[in-house]
C-alpha cells in the first residue's frame, strides 16, 4: 500500500470534540510555517507529546482501507523527531 512522508510542526494540545471530547494536537506542514494550525484528531504512533515543546516531525502517513465511520482514514507513524524546541509555558 502506498504511503506519504510528511514533515510537520506540532505545537500544543487543545480540547476538541470528535466522536467524544478529547485532546487534539495542533499541527501544520513544516514547509508552510505561516499556515493556520489544524486539529489532529488521531495520534501519531510512536510519538509521545510533551507540553511546552514544539516539535518538527517526519511522519509516514498510510491510507487505511475501510476505516470505521468515526475514525481517520490515515494511519500516521513517527519516523523521526527532527527538532524538539522548548516553548514558553
Amino acid at each position: 500500500m502506498p504511503y506519504v512522508l510528511r514533515k510537520i510542526i506540532a505545537d500544543h494540545q487543545v480540547d476538541c470534540v470528535g466522536v467524544a471530547p478529547q485532546s487534539c494536537l495542533l499541527t501544520k506542514p513544516a514547509e508552510q510555517a505561516n499556515a493556520d494550525w489544524e486539529y489532529r484528531y488521531s495520534g501519531i504512533e510512536g510519538f509521545d507529546f510533551e507540553p511546552n515543546y514544539e516539535y518538527t516531525l517526519l511522519i509516514k502517513n498510510t491510507p487505511i482501507s475501510n476505516p470505521p465511520a468515526d475514525a481517520s482514514s490515515i494511519h500516521s507513524t513517527l519516523i523521526k523527531v527532527i527538532e524538539k524546541r522548548k516553548t514558553k509555558s
